[in-house]
C-alpha cells in the first residue's frame, strides 16, 4: 500500500505494467464502515438494477478496494427493501379435503352442468349458433345441443 500524490492510500497490484488505467493497476483503499462508502455500494447495486452481492462487489473492485468488502456489500444489499420483498418465501396452506360428492365414482355426464351460450360467430362469419352447452364435470367432456 502507499500513499500517492491525491493524498488517497492505493494498493499496488502486479498490473503495474499491464498498461490498464491507474484505476485498476493500483485501486483506491476504502474504510468500510463510512456513511459515504456505504451510500457507493447503495447506489451501485441500484444502477446496477439490484444486482446480486458478487455483481456489486465486482463493479466496485474496478477502481476501489473496500476492505472487508465482500461482507459490508452483503451487509448493504441485506438491507436492501426492494431486494427483500423478493426473498420472502410465498405463503403456503394446506389443501382442503374434497366434498363427498367430488370423490364418488359415476358414470359420465351423470354430474353435468350447463352453460347458456349466447350467439356464437364462427370461422370466416357464415353461421352463428344459439344454444345450451352440457359440461361434464368428471370427463371434461362438451356436448352442444343447438
Amino acid at each position: 500500500m502507499k500513499l500517492l500524490e491525491d493524498i488517497l492510500y492505493h494498493i499496488v497490484t502486479r498490473l503495474t505494467y499491464s498498461g490498464d488505467t491507474d484505476m485498476l493497476t493500483s485501486p483506491i483503499v476504502l474504510p468500510n464502515n463510512e456513511p459515504l462508502i456505504l451510500q457507493l455500494i447503495e447506489d451501485t447495486h441500484r444502477i446496477n438494477c439490484h444486482a446480486g452481492a458478487q455483481f456489486t462487489f465486482n463493479k466496485l473492485r474496478e477502481g476501489n478496494c473496500i476492505i472487508q468488502g465482500r461482507r459490508t456489500v452483503n451487509r448493504v444489499i441485506r438491507k436492501c427493501v426492494i431486494c427483500r420483498r423478493f426473498q420472502v418465501k410465498a405463503m403456503e396452506c394446506d389443501p382442503s379435503p374434497l366434498p363427498a360428492a367430488r370423490i364418488e365414482t359415476k358414470q359420465s355426464f351423470e354430474t353435468t352442468g350447463v352453460n347458456l351460450a349466447g350467439r356464437s360467430h364462427l370461422k370466416g362469419g357464415k353461421k352463428s349458433l344459439d344454444g345450451n352447452i352440457h359440461l361434464c364435470s368428471f370427463q371434461r367432456g362438451i356436448s352442444g345441443h343447438c
